[in-house]
């Protein structure tokens, strides 16, 4: 079953929400000589560089910073090479890439979206994901800090901040947004959210899971997403974010 009704209007619609939070910290001018505080440096940018407009208009074929590319034929793709190879996107069991809905830029941040590859097209016998789900990557086009994990404190502070909650929030709206945990595992900022602002191209539940990571030297955002009338339990899509955030590290450490 599809989540959402336009590839294209997804794209669109998550490089609007997602992608900002991954390009804009490390887009800052932020000195790094302590850690912590070149996180909170970074994350403190206009809430506009959080929330930007993706500018591919919806109905565009796949770009690559203008430049139109072709997308190839046959089953979906495991994974999915970014910022000139150095983050290789890959998913849990189950899990492929939506290559109609990924987009990859050298210039501004790049979106992957998985699904299950039986439902991409891969074919009656392929893997299926033990939970039915949408996974996203953000993948910033230039390096990033290397403190996420040692910066809970500072970045909790932040996302409860109304600047925080508008930066997260789909609809940029921080009343629409409710951060109901977040804390540092596996090297890793996690957040546990309730979002009510619609979602682009499709339905899902408004409670999800988002990291924030540092793989490849780049920064990294992943979110994983329960399908509207399959709701996950917490617990179900913490593991799941977690295991997406060790596969594309694997991933990432081992290269294509």
């Amino acid at each position: 079953m599809s989540i959402w009704t336009s590839r294209a209007a997804l794209r669109a619609g998550l490089l609007a929400c997602l992608s900002g939070l991954a390009a804009c910290m490390p887009g800052q001018e932020a000195t790094q000589t302590a850690p912590n505080g070149a996180v909170v440096a970074l994350m403190s940018g206009p809430p506009a560089a959080l929330t930007h407009q993706d500018p591919i208009p919806a109905a565009a074929a796949a770009q690559t910073d203008g430049k139109t590319t072709t997308r190839p034929d046959g089953p979906p793709p495991t994974r999915m090479a970014l910022a000139q190879g150095k983050v290789i996107v890959a998913g849990p069991k189950g899990f492929c890439i939506d290559r109609a809905a990924s987009i990859e830029r050298t210039m501004t941040t790049s979106l992957v979206v998985l699904s299950s590859c039986a439902a991409l097209g891969a074919g009656l016998f392929a893997p299926r994901p033990d939970v039915p789900a949408m996974l996203t990557a953000a993948i910033a086009p230039t390096p990033g800090p290397d403190a996420i994990d040692r910066a809970g404190p500072q970045l909790t502070g932040y996302f409860t901040s109304e600047k925080g909650r508008a930066a997260l929030s789909r609809s940029g709206d921080p009343t629409s947004l409710v951060v109901i945990d977040s804390f540092e595992a596996a090297d890793a900022f996690v957040l546990h959210l309730r979002d009510r602002a619609p979602f682009p191209g499709g339905s899902v539940q408004p409670e999800y899971w988002r990291a924030i990571l540092t793989t490849g030297g780049r920064m990294v955002t992943v979110s994983a997403y329960s399908v509207a009338d399959r709701p996950l339990a917490p617990d179900i899509g913490r593991a799941l974010l977690m295991e997406f955030v060790s596969s594309l590290r694997l991933a990432t450490a081992k290269g294509l």
